[in-house]
């Protein structure tokens, strides 16, 4: 899924500033300067923030519904 996001935006981006985050990190690293490592770390916590949250916020759904197999009716 993250590839096909990486690539398949490449064909519809029509202007500089419509580029995703994944196509931003890209970018900053083949520029061939200096590897800057502070930018590239705060696009990877920008990309991950979200994803933590919603697990957070959804953890004891995704654990019961998903490892459990729980239908989440009580018996």
């Amino acid at each position: 899924m993250g590839y096909s996001e990486f690539a398949i935006g490449w064909l519809f981006i029509d202007k500089s500033q419509n580029v995703t985050l994944a196509m931003s990190i890209y970018a900053i690293l083949v520029s061939g300067d200096a590897q800057p490592w502070s930018q590239i770390g705060s696009l990877a916590l920008i990309m991950s923030v979200p994803v933590v949250i919603i697990f957070i916020i959804l953890q004891r759904t995704l654990l019961d519904q998903m490892l459990l197999g729980n239908t989440g009716e009580t018996s």
